[in-house]
């Protein structure tokens, strides 16, 4: 469970180096972006217009305008293909990074569900188990991978836009920047419907999951006593929930768009007005607004790609939740909790397993249910090699009594003895190697007859399996 609850606080650090890698290409592609729109003022200020060249332009004094046009033509190329290639290892450095997030998540999952006791992972129907440790993971993995690939490189990104746009004509920045609190009220009023709309989504997925991997299982008897239509049934009104829920969903992410959409030509028409006025003072020149028009053109991208992540941090949440919950699912203690008592007489090794033990039960008391009680106050003692017989009718305790013996679960009264030891104070590891479970369920799983025999002992030999 530590390694799993590890991946919350730090999901990035194992790939510290790659993550540093990739934060540098952001900045690096975020940079050639900022640089795209500059040829264009080289051409229209000091090629058309006529302005003299800088300083550290004057090596293009005396170029003709087609000539200049050429060389900040060839610039931008350079430019345009630097920006394609960083984006590209950006693209594929994220993708490296949200798959080893999710198998490292997903095996953190499987290890926690095979340390929580069966009785309590049963309440659990399988395919939303499978629904959590597939989906739901890669749900949360991908919203930590878009968090990275977008805070960083569109904030960036927007931060540079504003200073340079503010070094060309701040009167004008200020002017577009008013627009900054209508995509901040609209991303909020969203988020707000969106958060319940995902919750439920999520939910109604898993409850499909869990209802097909049920009918599949069950198909055989389906067939004979023709069910089928009952079942189809059954589904396409589990299925047709969960479309809905979906749709809601989407619904609740997508009736903003059109305002998000709308604002970016708002402010754009607004320095369009406003910087023709600035250019007609002197306080900007033309090809000054051509840079800012054209960055103000771009600024939907960035803007829009941050109003979606909210959309996508709202899933991820539902799907966090959703993991969390499974992480919170009490343990099985491998080993006795804390330290021994003072004069306690630590466990000797178990004796070997092929020597008989006496077991002994005192006053257990176990319930699947509060106020529900399987087992009241069972005592039980079996002597070394005797042969004991439970009988009882269906819910009288047989399968618990035997799932305790092993510690599948632990009574909530009482104690159980193997030897004169109590087991609770065994490693989990060495009661096991004394005592197994034979149910009445098989346990079957994808494999090999000769696998199915040997999988209670690794690196069984052979000759043990078939002797």
């Amino acid at each position: 469970p530590g390694r799993c609850l590890s991946l919350g606080r730090a999901p990035l650090w194992p790939d510290r180096w790659i993550t540093g890698l990739g934060l540098w290409l952001m900045v690096v592609d975020t940079a050639l972006a900022l640089a795209a729109p500059w040829p264009m003022q080289l051409v229209v200020d000091y090629g058309l217009v006529g302005h003299p060249f800088p300083d550290w332009l004057s090596w293009l004094t005396g170029l003709r305008p087609v000539a200049l046009a050429g060389v900040a033509s060839t610039a931008g190329l350079l430019v345009l293909g630097a920006g394609a290639t960083a984006g590209y290892l950006v693209t594929f450095l994220t993708g490296v990074l949200s798959e080893r997030m999710t198998v490292r998540l997903r095996a953190g999952l499987v290890g926690h569900m095979f340390q929580i006791p069966p009785h309590i992972a049963t309440t659990y129907p399988l395919g939303e188990l499978t629904t959590r440790v597939g989906a739901d993971a890669r749900q949360v993995t991908d919203t930590v991978a878009a968090v990275a690939d977008t805070v960083v490189p569109d904030l960036t990104l927007l931060s540079g836009m504003i200073v340079i746009t503010a070094m060309l004509d701040w009167r004008l920045t200020l002017v577009v920047l008013c627009l900054a609190p209508l995509y901040a009220l609209t991303a909020r009023l969203r988020n707000r419907a969106l958060r319940e709309a995902q919750r439920r989504a999520r939910a109604r997925s898993g409850e499909l999951a869990a209802q097909a991997a049920d009918q599949l299982a069950r198909r055989p008897a389906a067939h004979v006593f023709d069910q089928g239509s009952t079942e189809l049934a059954s589904h396409v009104r589990t299925a047709g929930r969960a479309a809905e829920a979906a749709v809601a969903a989407l619904d609740a992410s997508a009736r903003y768009r059109p305002v998000h959409d709308v604002l970016p030509g708002l402010g754009l028409a607004a320095a369009l007005v406003l910087g023709t006025v600035e250019v007609s003072t002197g306080r900007l020149t033309l090809g000054g607004l051509l840079v800012f028009v054209a960055y103000l053109s771009s600024l939907t991208a960035p803007v829009r790609s941050l109003a979606g992540l909210s959309t996508v941090l709202t899933r991820g949440s539902a799907s966090r939740d959703r993991i969390a919950e499974l992480l919170r699912l009490p343990l099985l203690q491998p080993y006795p909790a804390g330290p021994p008592a003072a004069g306690a007489v630590m466990p000797r090794p178990c004796a070997a397993a092929s020597r008989s033990l006496a077991i002994r039960l005192e006053r257990v008391c176990y319930e699947h249910h509060p106020g529900e009680p399987v087992l009241d106050d069972l005592s039980l003692e079996v002597s070394p090699g005797e042969l004991t017989c439970l009988t009882g009718p269906s819910g009288a305790g047989k399968s618990t009594l035997l799932s305790l013996l092993i510690r599948l679960a632990d009574p909530q009264a009482g104690r159980i003895l193997v030897d004169s030891r109590d087991i609770a104070g065994l490693p989990l590891s060495e009661l096991r190697r004394l005592i197994t479970l034979v149910p009445q369920d098989p346990w079957l799983h994808t494999g090999t007859i000769v696998q199915h025999i040997g999988y209670g002992r690794s690196g069984a030999t052979p000759s043990q399996i078939n002797p």
